[in-house]
This record gives structure tokens, sequence and C-alpha cells, in this order.
């Protein structure tokens, strides 16, 4: 969810919590696409600014090099890598700049904060003539939506669906159902405020609602580090030592709960859900430590909301789209959220895009 051949593409910089990276030169003809109410008029060589909330996570990583590829592959083309180190406040002010700049025509976005940002992404960036994608965390208020409904109008694609409320409901109820009886809950979840963090919240009132006997008795928000997720469940775990299982928001996280768990002799009483799918959780899977992993796919949805974007730019595609279940088949079993779960039993039918 490689492309080690592409770093030496990345040139960073660093200037006002920004960290830029380019490739390629030439120009191609303006072009207007209509999105919703907006006429975003496109002009010169592909110009990509993309939007990181960090880049100290995995995932993202592995998302940048994929639209590095993609970008390098388009003749002409730029890619500016602008990283908020964790700070929704840096990411308004660098949307801000390239709204004020004109020096972008096309926005790669992960949001830090999709209801701080909703107006400069859905409204200033398609008036200045940025042609707007947004990966995986819906803007604004439509992370509370379903399908389509998840695109924010402004933006012309969105690619996702694995963190919606119906999603998250899905798998917490698989867990609830897969354990019977009362059942102490630990969470490790995404930043507060976050969309995710506040689509696990709905999903587990939901499920504590339908399976009182399922109940959460401590959440943590993390970065999804390692080094903050080890911290959080050594405290958690201190203060729930009769906490019997253990959700994890993304694999890294269940890195850290497991080096914790493991540490406090408790690895096994306590059973560890993930999500993420990476290939250190698949493994972790495979040998017990993991009782689960649902999958994210971070190079196949990056590459192709990038497609998207540069054939929306090339003027191909020429309606806004969305995609969901990061673009990947899903299995037979799913859901209809597109929640699938990988176990001892299936783990070898997932292919890992992270480590």
């Amino acid at each position: 969810m490689g492309l080690a051949a592409l770093v030496s593409l990345l040139a960073s910089s660093c200037s006002s919590g920004q960290t830029a990276q380019e490739s390629g030169s030439g120009s191609t003809p303006g072009r207007t696409i209509i999105v919703d109410d907006y006429q975003v008029k496109l002009s010169g060589s592909l110009r990509v600014a993309f939007f990181a909330p960090f880049l100290g996570n995995a995932a993202i990583q592995q998302v940048r090099k994929t639209v590095a590829a993609k970008v390098a592959a388009v003749p002409g083309a730029h890619l500016t890598v602008l990283d908020a180190n964790g700070s929704a406040t840096t990411q308004v002010n660098q949307i801000e700049d390239a709204v004020q700049s004109h020096r972008y025509n096309v926005a790669f976005v992960i949001a830090a904060d999709p209801t701080l940002e909703c107006r400069s992404v859905t409204k200033d960036m398609p008036q200045a003539g940025i042609l707007v994608g947004v990966f995986n965390t819906p803007m604004c208020g439509t992370w509370t939506k379903e399908g389509d409904g998840l695109r924010a109008p402004g933006t012309f694609a969105f690619i996702g669906g694995t963190h919606t409320i119906d999603y998250y409901t899905d798998y917490f109820t698989w867990i609830a159902r897969r354990n019977p009886g009362p059942q102490k809950v630990l969470v490790i979840t995404a930043p507060q405020l976050n969309a995710v963090a506040e689509a696990i919240d709905r999903a587990l009132s939901r499920v504590s609602e339908a399976y009182p006997d399922f109940q959460v008795v401590d959440e943590a928000y993390t970065d999804y580090s390692v080094p903050m997720s080890f911290t959080k469940t050594q405290a958690m775990i201190q203060a729930h030592p009769d906490a019997t299982l253990l959700y994890t928001g993304y694999s890294t996280s269940a890195q850290g709960a497991v080096k914790a768990l493991s540490a406090a002799g408790r690895l096994g009483s306590v059973k560890i859900y993930d999500k993420g799918g990476s290939q250190w959780a698949a493994q972790a899977v495979r040998d017990g430590r993991l009782q689960a992993t649902t999958p994210e796919a971070q190079a196949t949805s990056a590459a192709a909301l990038m497609q998207l974007l540069i054939d929306g730019f090339n003027g191909t595609v020429t309606h806004p789209t969305v995609i969901l279940h990061d673009g990947i088949k899903l299995l037979p079993g799913a859901t209809g959220s597109g929640f699938e779960a990988f176990t001892k039993d299936n783990i070898n039918q997932w292919k890992p895009e992270v480590p």
C-alpha cells in the first residue's frame, strides 16, 4: 500500500513548515472545467500541490511516493509537497498561500482539519483555478455521509470510503459479535476533532447501544505514531487492568499497542483489532499478535486519485468523480459499506501496500 527509485526525484526544502519536491517542465493549453457551481479555469503546465497533514507516517509517505511517480510521468509537470507538520493552522496557511500565489493548478489534499479548511479547499481553490482532489478524509461535513455524498461540492474528486460511520459500525459490530459477553474495550483513534475520530465515535455509540456488553471504557486520540500509541496504551491498561479488547485506528498504532501490552505481560489477554493492513499487521495476524486487520490501499488509491486529477487537467475526465473502497476489489463477503476483515483464515488474500 515499491517506489524506492522515486526518492531521487524528491528534493526537499524547509520554509514556513513546508517541504517542497519538484520534477519536470513544459506547458499545456488552457481549459475550463465545470465543478458544481464553479468554472475552474486551468492554464499552463501541470503544477501539483500535495498537502499533507504530516509526513512521519509510513502510509502518507507511500501516498507521497505514488503521487510523485504519477506526476513524474507527465511531461512538463511539477510537484510541490507541503508538510503541515501536524498543524491544521499551518495547513490552512499553506492552502491560502496556494490560492493567492496562483503557483498551482491541481491540489492533492489530505486534510488536517476538514472543517477548518472547508471554505479554502471547496470554494477558494476552485475560484483560483485549482482542480481539487481529496484523499481519504472527507471535507466539510461530508464525513457524515456515504457514497457519492463523501465528495464536497467544489472538489473535483474524492477517493476513500473506508473511514465512514457505516464502515466503522460494521467493523465494531463484527468485533462485538465475535466476542460475546461483557467486554471492556479500549480504543486508539485519530487526532481529536479529526473527521475520522468523529466517525469512529459515532460508530462506537451505535454499537455500544446495540450491544450493551461492548463497553468502551477508554479512548486515546493519537497521531498514529508508534511512540504515542505505546504511551497511550500503557496508560490505558494501567487505568483499566480488566480491559479485554483494543481497537487500533492504524497499523502503526497497533505496533505501539503490541509493545505496551507485551511489556505489561497482557498481550493475548487483551485482543487487538487493527485497521490499516500493513505488512507488519498482516504478519502480526498470522502469528496471533493481532486478531484481525482491515485493508487500506494507499498506493492504489493515491494512484487512482492522482490519475483522475491528471485526466481532469487534460480534459479527458470532465465531471466530478468519487471512487469508493480505496479503489480496490472487495472480497465476496464484504459489507455494503465496504468493510472486510482479514484474520488468520484469509490474511494471505490481502496484499499490503505499506510496510
